[in-house]
């Protein structure tokens, strides 16, 4: 039998750590994002939320962890009680970290858990981002009607990705010519500049790291536009533990790009187990003609393949950048379980039942009445493909 019980306090949380490294270590695609490492940065940043997380034992072994945390999402401009992942501006995939040999059991013992001893407490249980073939999902998804519990599902985000096969050459002769060709041309500008070197960071040394790259963050567009490194002091705090967390784990991979004595780009990876995770990549916008940015990621992803690496992860969003050098495409839902609260089933009507049927009424109005020989037309929410400057893919 599979015994559940609530992780409340940072000191639980803490306890747990030993624990959950052991059942890590038996997951075969275990990330950093699984680890209570991550999560920790992640609580220290945010030290007012409170925590809702799970942790799921058989026989005293540690099979399960749902990493949750207390929230209060505003939907249809009312103030729900949520529970979520525990996550912030970084978190790229988040999803229950299980032990595969007790992957339905333990999904739906905890599942089970937040439908009845916390029933009353919450009205929405809303997890994302959750790549949608995870398997714990497809436990969630199969165990739903035995719950008695609808899932709904909704994209979250889409995230490019670039499988490391075969050599460099080969990966660039897949691009097109004008592709090869402009990445030749940034590489040329910057072999014209006097005193430039590219450091990699996999030991932190310290709080000097992140003035470095705090220095650089503000310089860019990112930070007059608000969603920089440095823009908030919850991610100056989160980047902080990370730092360190990540150099202890062995997953730190900073890239650095100075020309003299001045640090003109950054990317902030993290890497284990051949798998690449872009969490930030910023420039100081002073030396935009000689394009530092690309240059630093034509840098990078050409030493993975070189050293052999698996996966490059360009991180949520259908950036240009990002799309003109990732081979597929993966995708992050969003997850949402109504709570058996007076809130929680109505915001379950209007969700799922109300706003769906406004919408198919609003496409069938939408959609003009076909005459003999004419052909009929229905209203598209897509606007025209964006302009590739580099030429086709």
């Amino acid at each position: 039998m599979i015994i559940v019980d609530e992780v409340r306090t940072r000191a639980e949380f803490a306890s747990l750590s030993t624990e959950w490294g052991r059942l890590l270590a038996r997951l075969p695609d275990g990330s950093p994002f699984d680890a209570p490492a991550w999560y920790g940065c992640c609580l220290d940043a945010e030290p007012d939320r409170r925590l809702a997380l799970l942790a799921a034992r058989r026989d005293g072994t540690l099979v399960a962890v749902a990493p949750w945390w207390e929230s209060r999402p505003r939907i249809r401009g009312m103030d729900a009680r949520g529970i979520g992942f525990i996550t912030n501006r970084e978190t790229p995939r988040a999803r229950l970290v299980v032990d595969p040999a007790e992957r339905e059991a333990a999904v739906t013992a905890i599942v089970r858990h937040a439908l009845g001893a916390w029933r009353g407490r919450w009205d929405v249980l809303s997890l994302a981002p959750w790549p949608s073939d995870a398997e714990d999902l497809a436990a969630l998804r199969s165990a739903a009607p035995s719950l008695g519990i609808r899932v709904a599902e909704r994209r979250a985000a889409i995230v490019p990705a670039i499988v490391i096969q075969g050599s460099w050459d080969e990966f660039l002769a897949t691009k097109s010519y004008l592709f090869r060709k402009s990445r030749r041309g940034i590489v040329n500008r910057m072999s014209r500049v006097a005193d430039v070197a590219v450091e990699r960071i996999r030991v932190s040394p310290g709080p000097s790291l992140l003035d470095d790259l705090a220095r650089v963050s503000r310089l860019g567009w990112k930070h007059r536009d608000g969603v920089s490194l440095a823009a908030r002091e919850d991610s100056l705090r989160f980047f902080a533990g990370l730092n360190e967390a990540a150099s202890r784990e062995g997953w730190l991979d900073v890239w650095v790009l100075r020309i003299g004595d001045t640090l003109a780009a950054f990317e902030y990876d993290l890497e284990k187990n051949g798998v690449i995770d872009a969490l930030r990549a910023e420039y100081d916008e002073a030396h935009d003609k000689i394009s530092p940015g690309a240059y630093l990621e034509f840098f990078i992803l050409k030493s993975a393949f070189d050293e052999g690496r698996r996966l490059y992860s360009c991180g949520p969003g259908l950036d240009e950048y990002k799309l003109r050098w990732a081979s597929e495409e993966r995708e992050n839902v969003a997850i949402r379980i109504y709570g058996a609260t007076p809130l929680g089933r109505w915001l379950e009507f209007v969700e799922e039942v109300a706003v769906p049927a406004l919408r198919s009424l609003r496409d069938a109005f939408a959609r003009p009445v076909a005459t003999a020989g004419t052909p009929v037309y229905e209203k598209s929410t897509e606007g025209p493909a964006p302009a590739d400057p580099d030429g086709p893919r």
